[in-house]
């Protein structure tokens, strides 16, 4: 589809950087008034040496009022009550707050990355070419045209997407594998007129359902048969 997938994966960097950001700025509201940003605060008061325990949202004591009833005379009573629980609250939240920093710097890193990467193609074209010169490199410079096509057309930036998510999720070697694979069916799809390229897609399409067919019918039976040797089966008739 071209930029769709790019596009939801920009989306959902930007949601998860404005989740983030909003628990921040909550958080810190909740924790200070009269600060921008309350972890600075902290830090500030700690390097000073005047860092108290017990805030204005984690007192360490409060005022308790409680009536006891003498000779049927509800008696009321104002006493100190300790809160020794808020001494771990108040430290709690201040990790929170830190974490969330942390996260919100990340998530504003991480979408500034996939910007970047989705803005300016040639650093798709750096990333998939790497890979393919692994496996041939004396085809470097006689294929620089035709690697273009398969990086912008036939790939595109969904595609370029993909396989960056398979490298980081998984290993480099498959993302590699999968590259060479799709360079070579890209190789005889561009060797093809568009008629005899119709034909062999609608047949690759049933190959793969007959994959996907075959897989279910042997994890339904029982059987340990690995994936590739069933995949292998099928591209080779």
């Amino acid at each position: 589809h071209g930029y769709y997938l790019a596009n939801l994966f920009v989306l959902v960097k930007i949601l998860f950087l404005i989740n983030s950001s909003l628990q921040l700025f909550f958080l810190n509201t909740l924790l200070t008034k009269n600060s921008v940003l309350y972890g600075l605060e902290v830090i500030d008061n700690i390097r000073r040496g005047e860092y108290v325990i017990g805030t204005r949202i984690f007192p360490l004591s409060v005022y308790c009022d409680f009536n006891i009833v003498k000779i049927g005379q509800p008696t009321l009573y104002t006493v100190q009550c300790l809160l020794p629980m808020n001494v771990f609250n108040e430290k709690i939240f201040t990790m929170i707050w830190f974490w969330l920093v942390f996260l919100t710097i990340i998530n504003f890193n991480s979408l500034l990355l996939t910007i970047i990467r989705s803005s300016f193609s040639q650093f798709n074209y750096a990333y998939v070419a790497n890979y393919l010169n692994l496996y041939s490199k004396t085809e470097r410079f006689k294929r620089q045209v035709l690697v273009k096509r398969f990086i912008f057309n036939y790939l595109s930036a969904d595609g370029v997407l993909v396989l960056r998510l398979i490298s980081e999720n998984i290993s480099d070697l498959l993302t590699s594998e999968v590259v060479n694979e799709l360079w070579n069916e890209y190789k005889k799809l561009s060797g093809l007129s568009t008629k005899n390229r119709e034909k062999y897609l609608a047949n690759q399409r049933l190959k793969t359902v007959q994959f996907a067919t075959a897989v279910q019918s042997a994890q339904g039976e029982g059987a340990v048969v690995p994936t590739r040797d069933i995949y292998n089966r099928y591209v080779s008739k």
